[in-house]
């Protein structure tokens, strides 16, 4: 298991997150972020938010520890991902 999926799940589960809705959470993460590898955290924020996520903000830790996690997992640049991979690493 990628340590940095597993810190990733962890952490959004911290600030509330159901398990359930980890996956959909981090597919939506991962597109926003693949269309531009150089997203700011107040840009990732405002698309989430755009795209429905408006219950959780990104702090600047989630952020990294999601980039690094993506960079890890390939799905940065132009590979997009839905977030069924991450579903493998829930509980």
């Amino acid at each position: 298991m990628n340590p940095f999926m597993r810190a990733l799940i962890d952490r959004l589960a911290a600030k509330g997150m159901e398990l359930d809705d980890v996956a959909s959470f981090i597919g939506s993460l991962a597109n926003n972020i693949s269309f531009d590898s150089h997203i700011t955290i107040e840009e990732a924020n405002r698309r989430l938010r755009a795209s429905g996520w408006a219950g959780i903000e990104l702090d600047e830790h989630t952020f990294q520890l999601a980039v690094s996690c993506f960079e890890v997992e390939g799905l940065t640049g132009s590979k997009q991902d839905s977030g069924a991979d991450t579903e493998k690493y829930i509980d």
